[in-house]
């Protein structure tokens, strides 16, 4: 078989799925884990009765704990260490959540609750970030965009800026490759994106059926403009059709979020990026390394970190910490917690 006829039915199977998928109902009760229902909220601070001790040699990741959106985000990110080393007075704030496509559900489990994405906001608000600008390029649809955001409620987070990437013209695109050049041609990257002072990645825990998870890493997918990578094309196949794990890992190569804050409160299992049924995981992972994030939420889905393709490129290619034993996890015992996510992806 030539390798023409190779890459044509590569990109009809991954279309015919993705029909697949987005066809699926997303409106279904969560699924309850007896993990998720009896850890109570507590941070390692609360529990120790003082400030927070770290190991200098290691990555953080803080973990937040229960129902309450904006304390369990705030809890999450002051077990991380805060941001107060990540914004300052002025900075042109960008966060990224994962909306991957115009579901019209506030309580769908594929996009990220505006309520985290609020207190993310509050938080660099209160940093005194200059312009903060909640961006997303969906592979589907337009969330940012009316009566979807406000179906979604984004539209109530007061003081921000909202951005399609999918609508960012090429001459406001910076044509980019790494030294690694993983991707074999460059990819189109927003300057506004690449040129941020600070980029705050903001992703659903949720299953992908080509990664295993989607979390840190994947939500750089929604960056490069939709028209710039695909040909037309819908689902953003052009960055399909180069290899997912080594588009995830170039994109992260040409610009890293400086901090990662994964919502799992209601999180998705099974056919995802758009086809997830709900969890009612009830966690908030935060920290300022992408991997070691990926690392963690992962290991709590029930993934072995070091079998999920993309997390193995990410660290050959110095991008973070995935070794378990090199991460520090603050306000749960990450063993007790794990849950055991339903998914496609043959970790296997």
């Amino acid at each position: 078989m030539t390798g023409k006829w190779k890459l044509s039915l590569a990109v009809c199977a991954a279309i015919s799925f993705a029909i697949l998928l987005f066809a699926a109902g997303s409106g279904r009760r969560p699924r309850q884990s007896e993990a998720g229902q009896n850890i109570t909220a507590k941070t390692a601070e609360l529990d120790s009765g003082g400030a927070l001790t770290r190991a200098a040699d290691k990555a953080v990741v803080g973990i937040g704990r229960g129902v309450d959106h904006a304390a369990v985000v705030a809890q999450a990110i002051a077990n991380a260490g805060g941001l107060e080393s990540i914004v300052s007075k002025g900075d042109t704030v960008i966060i990224k959540p994962n909306l991957s496509s115009s579901r019209g559900t506030l309580t769908y489990p594929g996009n990220t609750d505006y309520r985290v994405a609020a207190e993310v906001v509050r938080q660099v608000r209160a940093l005194g970030a200059g312009r903060i600008i909640v961006a997303e390029g969906a592979g589907t649809g337009q969330p940012l965009s009316d009566p979807i955001i406000g179906l979604i409620r984004f539209n109530s987070i007061e003081g921000v800026e909202f951005l399609d990437l999918n609508t960012v013209p090429l001459e406001d695109c910076y044509y980019l490759s790494s030294p690694k050049k993983l991707t074999g041609e460059p990819i189109y990257m927003p300057k506004i994106y690449v040129d941020a002072e600070v980029v705050i990645s903001v992703p659903k825990l949720k299953t992908n059926y080509a990664v295993g998870a989607s979390l840190g890493l994947k939500n750089a997918f929604g960056v490069p403009p939709k028209p710039l990578v695909n040909d037309g094309s819908a689902w953003k196949l052009g960055l399909h059709s180069r290899g997912i794990p080594n588009s995830i890992v170039e994109i992260h190569l040409l610009r890293k979020p400086d901090f990662v804050v994964v919502d799992g409160i209601v999180a998705g299992e099974g056919n995802g990026p758009t086809s997830n049924d709900p969890v009612d995981a009830r966690i908030v992972l935060a920290g300022a390394d992408v991997m070691a994030v990926d690392t963690i939420a992962s290991y709590f889905m029930g993934f072995t970190p070091q079998k999920l393709p993309h997390l193995k490129l990410a660290a050959e290619n110095g991008l973070g910490e995935y070794r378990m034993d090199h991460i520090q996890v603050v306000g749960a015992d990450i063993h007790e917690i794990r849950m055991d996510f339903t998914s496609p992806f043959p970790e296997d």
